[in-house]
Order: C-alpha cells, then structure tokens, then sequence
C-alpha cells in the first residue's frame, strides 16, 4: 500500500516537473506574452522616428520588443540623418530592452543597453533593412569604435563633409581609387618605412585615427583609411591633418 502510495507521488511530481518545463519553453519562445514590451503588431513604424523607438526601449527596459512578421519597419526607415544622431549614443551603457523578432527560437532573458540598441539600428541602416538580424543581443555584437570609424569615413565619402576640429570641410573634386593607392602604404610596414616613419594615432570627433609621422620633419605624412585597408595621404582622407593634435 505505501509502495502504491509513493508511486503516485512521483508520478504526480513528473507530472508537474514536466508542465514546468513546458511553461518555460513557451516562455523562452519569441512570442508577445506579459513580458514583452508590446507585441509591436499594430506598431506605425512610417511615423515613428527610430529616435523615438530608441527611448520606448530605454523606458521600457526590464521587457523585450518583439517584432511582428507582418508588420516590420519598412526599407528606408532608419535614415542618414538617423545614424547622425545614433552614432553619438553607440557608447551608452544605459540599459534598453532588447528587440527581437517573431520566429527567433528564444526570448531575450537580459536587458540591452541604449549604446547596443543604437548600433543595432544602425546595422539596420547599413544593411537596408530592419531588424538587421533575429535578435539584438543573441546574435548582433556591435563595436562602438568600428560604428564610429565607419561613420566618419561614410560622411567624408559620401557627402564630402569631414568634421574637423568642429568645422567642415567639404571636397568636391573626388579623386579616383587608383590615384589614391598610387601613393599609400600597408598596415605592416616595410624596414625602411619603419625607419623613416612613426606610427601614432590622432582623435577625430569620437573616432581614433592611425597616422604615420614623418621621423625627420614631424608631419602627418599617411592617414589610415579603413574604406581602402591602407595608409594614404592625408588629404584624400583628412583635410587640415596638420592642425589636428595628437592625444
């Protein structure tokens, strides 16, 4: 008889046991439940500023965004002169709620940062489409340095506009690849390179910039530009390098 009896007990906590974990799949799944910020189903993304997106998941920080299939941003939702103003807020660490999208196999069980969320929209933005993947902080591992690097080379490419010293220069005769690689230099530089310059860095805005110092006159003689993997001179990448100074 107490054999019967604590054989029922058990199966009853099995039972029970296996209803729990049940629960916690279905909670870990993306889905709109209690604990999400909103399910994002009805959401008018066309007249919501990503800025403003940015400061519903700062309010809202301890939940989770989900993002609906049927109602995603459309193409051109997160802007230039969106990232303008993400850029400065990459290195937040204010926390956020995290978005993640209908279908992603888990929901998000940590908060994000307002920094992380700011780079995940301008991932968006480089990539034409937003969200860039299934989850802001299960998949996406955004570099402020490498966001802000890439900003300051987009704004002098495309528009021909570099902030210098917090004033802009402007180009408007671009110069070709193959003029700018004519005279420019690797990231491992030659022995002799090594003898005749001193590899430094400058800050620009929020980026740092790697420079290469002429050891006998003292000037910036190559600026590296990420956007050709090389050194090059200072101005197809730099106007007035002269009057910046070194940190």
């Amino acid at each position: 008889m107490q054999k019967t009896r604590l054989f029922h007990y058990v199966v009853i906590l099995l039972i029970c046991a296996s209803s729990c974990f049940a629960e916690d799949i279905t909670a870990g799944s993306a889905s709109a439940d209690s604990g999400s910020l909103e399910s994002l189903k009805d959401f008018d993304w066309p007249v919501t500023p990503p800025l403003n997106f940015l400061e519903l998941l700062k309010n809202h920080a301890r939940s989770a965004a989900v993002i609906k299939s049927g109602n995603k941003p459309p193409k051109d939702w997160v802007t230039n002169k969106d990232v303008k103003k993400l850029i400065g807020l990459v290195d937040s660490k204010t926390l956020a709620a995290p978005v993640v999208s209908e279908g992603c196999p888990f929901m998000p069980s940590g908060c994000s940062t307002v920094g992380n969320e700011a780079m995940f929209l301008i991932e968006g933005y480089r990539k034409g489409a937003y969200p860039p993947t299934l989850c802001s902080i299960y998949d996406f591992k955004g570099d402020p340095d490498e966001y802000k690097r890439w900003w300051d080379e987009y704004v002098y490419r495309k528009e021909g506009i570099r902030q210098t010293g917090g004033a802009a220069t402007t180009q408007r005769n671009w110069p070709s690849p193959q003029e700018v690689l004519k005279d420019s230099k690797p990231r491992v530089l030659s022995p002799v390179d090594l003898v005749l310059l001193s590899q430094e860095e400058i800050y620009i805005g929020y980026s740092r910039i790697d420079i290469l110092v002429s050891r006998i006159t003292n000037a910036v003689e190559y600026v590296w530009a990420y956007a050709y993997n090389r050194y090059v001179r200072p101005k197809f990448v730099l106007p007035n390098v002269e009057k910046l100074r070194k940190r």
